[in-house]
């Protein structure tokens, strides 16, 4: 169980300097790829409705993916609408 809490740790903190990083060079922002998409909806069960908003704001505002992007991502890893 602690490895899975350490690597679900370590996925956090990789996609948070990944946000960092973008945030501080603005001109050179890139989007993010649909298994980093994938692995941040996978842990969403965590994580509080006010932090799902904060965190999809973040994906669409800071990280430049689409809202179509994201709907698409998660209809197919939940069979559902975003």
């Amino acid at each position: 169980m602690n490895k899975k809490v350490d690597r679900i740790k370590g996925e956090i903190a990789e996609f948070n300097e990944k946000i960092v990083k973008l945030e501080a060079n603005k001109s050179n922002r890139k989007q993010i790829d649909t298994e980093t998409l994938e692995n941040i909806f996978k842990q969403w069960h965590k994580v509080s409705k006010e932090d799902k908003q904060k965190i999809a704001d973040i994906l669409i505002t800071k990280v430049l993916v689409s809202k179509t992007k994201i709907e698409s991502v998660w209809k197919v890893q939940f069979n559902k609408k975003f």
